[in-house]
């Protein structure tokens, strides 16, 4: 009996299949010329068309309610992935024609859908990554351990935890409620589901023979275990696959399952075999649990060679090309991704075929002759932990009414998942009439001439909100040493009614003050700023956002304070530290913080121009759709006249696919993702 998967629904569970003919070939047009006054015509080329696949079918039990689950499933508004278990390894992407007639019979239903596949072929189900990144074997394998990239790497149910294994990231996953995930779509690995994303931790390794040792080792938390598990053996489980590429077949699998249930305890889980099989050319590693437990995995590694390596991240390489092989019968359409390695003004890809792809120009530049900017920190604040310290740093106001007897407090944590706009606070359990709440610290580095004294811009955009019985500050400092220097307070402290303070300050003393009208200061979204030029010469600012601009916003309402200092033309600015604070047990007001950068300016002879590109930008390339994806959105403005599209699909065999970046910037992280197609 074939089962059907189409757009993610087995179809089978509603129907019986009974006749298919997916037929030899689709329609094809051979295109030939005349040449000269040569007998016949030569062959140029082909063009595929459409395929139509008839399916036969049958309703057995309750027709009408089956029907109904069948037409919701299919009337999808364009092509899906369609599946037949006979052949598993293959999908179609397809969507029916016509009217899908079913004749009632008393108590069965029959019919036919004529499947339509547009491209008229069909691919691999699994792609295979091909990338530049290279990493001597004898080294860790596992592209990011620590967790630093966790949305790439792992599934949005999984979390980095906001506490360390040592100090080293932990991820965790809690599937103890049953009902917590939507088993749709979840590849699982002898009924425990996996951590990872399809394909994306899998490592091919060209250079793999038979008889070559691999070393592996994870540390396991048990947290909470699967109900009547003694060992720990049904909670949770290590693998590394071999597979024939990366996201390929898998030819062997190799699990370690706990010693022990040893619950709230990290135990190494070690693997160690031998390449049996010629035909393994990838390893991945992957992490499970069951539903029904809650497990937290940290210090992921393996590697080939005599013995386990050290655990460390891995040094990677990157190459100036990618080898891409289609193992199909029928050119294939790829995916090209690119994550900047620092700024960037460029991509280009070339291939052995003449094709070229340009988004960017070469004619951007890094620095021109004149002043210099250096960015020195450019944080987003959601899933960016790995930049700040809790609850360090010397921020401003420490003493409520300036009294040592009544000290404010430093206390809490931060959420970095919930809001998808930035790092929100967890209070702690304070009950004193003083503020508190936690600190985000993190130091700045100095400016290309090593120095800490030179002019700066510091501008950060923060969420803030009152109600009229809600309390709130946010205060932004920047330190010298151990010492607050400079600082902004956004702030309610009535309790009785809505207001909006902000305050500037200098060596904690606040230096000026303002209240805000309410009526004309609406929302919640500011951006605080502090510039020092001239050596002296200090700018506070408080903005209402309006709109987005390039490194900054566009404003509608700006309150702006500006003092000379003298003090800070020596003064070394080392470090900048963000203060949530709640009132005593009161409810605190609507707080966070989205982003904040700081820059270095008027330094030496030249400027750092923003570019095209940021670091950590993920540039996707779809190339049958000729679709540009700029950190998941899409962008019509890279687009450039002359970008050789057709070119770009990858015949059977191997193609050589090169990147291309600005002359003056680091290579990218380069993969090329492909499925397999077939005629």
């Amino acid at each position: 009996m074939i089962k059907v998967m189409y757009a993610g629904y087995d179809i089978t569970e509603n129907l019986i299949v009974t006749s298919l003919d997916r037929g030899l070939l689709p329609e094809i047009e051979y295109n030939t010329k005349k040449v000269g006054r040569s007998d016949g015509e030569k062959y140029v080329d082909r063009t595929i068309g459409r395929r139509t696949i008839p399916m036969g079918f049958a309703l057995v039990g309750n027709v009408n309610k089956k029907r109904h689950i069948l037409a919701e499933i299919i009337a999808q508004k364009e092509p899906q992935p369609l599946i037949f278990s006979d052949e598993p390894d293959k999908l179609w992407y397809a969507i029916p024609t016509g009217d899908v007639g079913i004749d009632d019979i008393v108590r069965a239903g029959k019919g036919t859908i004529n499947w339509i596949v547009p491209d008229g072929v069909s691919y691999d189900v699994n792609p295979r990554i091909f990338s530049n990144i290279t990493i001597d074997s004898a080294e860790n394998q596992v592209l990011d351990p620590e967790f630093r990239k966790k949305d790439k790497y792992y599934k949005q149910w999984t979390a980095r935890l906001n506490e360390t294994n040592g100090a080293h990231n932990i991820l965790g996953a809690d599937l103890s409620d049953t009902n917590t995930i939507a088993d749709k779509g979840e590849v699982k690995y002898n009924g425990f589901y996996i951590m990872q994303n399809s394909n994306s931790t899998a490592r091919n390794l060209p250079e793999l023979k038979q008889g070559d040792k691999v070393w592996g080792r994870v540390t396991l938390r048990i947290d909470k275990a699967l109900q009547g598990d003694t060992n720990g053996s049904k909670s949770a489980v290590a693998v590394i696959q071999e597979l024939d590429y990366a996201g390929g077949k898998v030819i062997a699998s190799h699990e370690a399952k706990p010693a022990a249930l040893n619950l709230g305890n990290f135990q190494n889980l070690d693997i160690q075999f031998s390449i049996s099989n010629p035909n393994t050319k990838a390893l991945n590693l992957i992490t499970c649990l069951a539903l029904g437990s809650a497990v937290s995995y940290s210090k992921m590694q393996f590697n080939l060679g005599e013995k386990l390596a050290d655990y460390a991240e891995p040094t990677a390489q990157l190459a100036d090309y990618v080898a891409v092989t289609n193992h199909g019968t029928y050119k294939s359409w790829p995916i090209i991704r690119a994550t900047m390695n620092g700024e960037n003004g460029l991509v280009g890809v070339v291939n052995q075929n003449d094709g070229i792809l340009q988004f960017g120009t070469s004619e951007d530049v890094d620095i021109v002759k004149g002043t210099r900017t250096d960015k020195v920190l450019s944080a987003n604040m959601e899933h960016n932990s790995d930049k700040f310290e809790v609850n360090k740093g010397v921020p401003i106001y420490p003493y409520f009414l300036y009294d040592p007897a009544t000290p404010n407090i430093i206390e809490g944590d931060i959420d970095w998942d919930t809001d998808p706009n930035g790092a929100r606070p967890i209070f702690g359990p304070n009950k004193k009439e003083v503020w508190a709440g936690p600190t985000l610290f993190t130091p700045l580095a100095k400016n290309s001439a090593n120095i800490a004294n030179g002019d700066f811009l510091l501008r950060a955009r923060l969420n803030f909100e009152a109600t009229a019985k809600q309390r709130g500050r946010i205060s932004l400092t920047l330190q010298s040493g151990d010492e607050a220097k400079l600082g902004v307070v956004v702030r309610d402290s009535s309790g009785v009614k809505s207001e909006l303070i902000v305050e500037f300050w200098h060596n904690q003393t606040m230096i000026h003050s303002k209240t805000l009208d309410k009526k004309v200061w609406t929302w919640s979204f500011w951006e605080a700023s502090i510039q020092k030029v001239n050596g002296t010469d200090i700018t506070f600012k408080f903005s209402k956002w309006k709109s987005f601009s390039g490194e900054g916003i566009i404003s509608s309402q700006d309150y702006i304070f500006p003092i000379t200092i003298p003090e800070l033309a020596t003064t070394d600015i080392t470090a900048l530290n963000v203060w949530y604070q709640a009132w005593g047990g009161q409810e605190p007001a609507f707080m966070g913080c989205t982003d904040i950068k700081f820059y270095w300016n008027n330094e030496t002879t030249i400027t750092n121009i923003p570019n095209l590109f940021d670091d950590g930008d993920l540039l996707e390339i779809d190339v049958k759709e000729r679709k540009i994806m700029l950190n998941g959105v899409e962008n019509r403005k890279l687009h450039a006249l002359g970008n050789t599209w057709e070119r770009f699909a990858i015949e059977p065999g191997t193609t050589t696919v090169m990147p291309a970046v600005s002359s003056w910037a680091n290579m990218c992280d380069f993969e090329v993702e492909l499925r397999g197609a077939y005629i």
